[in-house]
């Protein structure tokens, strides 16, 4: 039987640990490979990347690496646009299409402005903004030292979300797509269903309990999606 690789970004700031919860609730023939980008979990060392392309050529040579025969792309947040951005990389190299895409917590590219002018904050501005975008502990934005660690990649993972051209490619997808959103999202609008208008293939959309960031009391109900996608 040929097993199925899950592939996963995280969003901005985030690191592979956000999935490691999923490990013991899928089956046998899904191989869960979260994905890491410079600056921050195991890559801590690293230097953060600042644009959405240098990070699409990361994530893209550590999915070659794999040499997955089946594979499937779990992209959240800032993790989605660079789960879109992925398919288009892959097919100009003529790599193996991912059979099915999960776009988590994210408006469909081109339809509403990203920019938030991170470029023009200073440290305390910036760390207002992370607030008020919720996710990152209270005990990390009070400690000094634990901000100082997680600084670096939350603002390049911003600042290269300002800098996205944010535009659909010419081409449209060509694989099925699942679009998971938070019930209590901001993003949970009308616009969120013209993801439908970026493929040629079917889109399947649901609605999670919770906000942006409904995945981190949501494995059971996610895993379950995740398991239905490959049977």
């Amino acid at each position: 039987m040929v097993k199925t690789t899950l592939f996963c970004i995280p969003f901005a700031g985030g690191n592979k640990s956000l999935y490691y919860p999923l490990k013991d609730k899928l089956p046998s023939d899904i191989i869960l490979k979260p994905l890491e980008l410079p600056g921050r979990g195991e890559r801590l060392i690293e230097e953060p990347l600042e644009e959405i392309e240098d990070m699409v050529d990361d994530l893209v040579k550590q999915i070659m690496q794999e040499r997955p025969e089946k594979f499937i792309i779990l992209g959240y947040s800032l993790g989605t646009i660079l789960a879109y951005e992925i398919y288009f990389k892959l097919s100009e190299i003529g790599y193996t299409a991912p059979q099915h895409m999960i776009l988590c917590a994210c408006e469909p590219i081109g339809y509403t402005e990203r920019n938030n002018n991170i470029e023009h904050m200073n440290d305390l501005e910036f760390k207002r903004f992370i607030q008020n975008k919720g996710g990152t502990p209270e005990e990390v934005l009070n400690h000094e030292e634990l901000w100082d660690l997680v600084k670096p990649s939350l603002k390049n993972d911003f600042l290269a979300i300002d800098n996205y051209h944010n535009s659909q490619h010419e081409d449209k997808v060509e694989t099925t797509l699942s679009v998971f959103v938070g019930e209590n999202d901001d993003i949970a609008t009308d616009t969120v269903y013209k993801w439908s208008e970026l493929t040629e293939a079917a889109v399947d959309y649901k609605f999670f309990h919770g906000d942006h960031f409904f995945i981190n009391n949501s494995y059971d109900q996610l895993s379950e999606e995740i398991k239905a996608l490959i049977n």
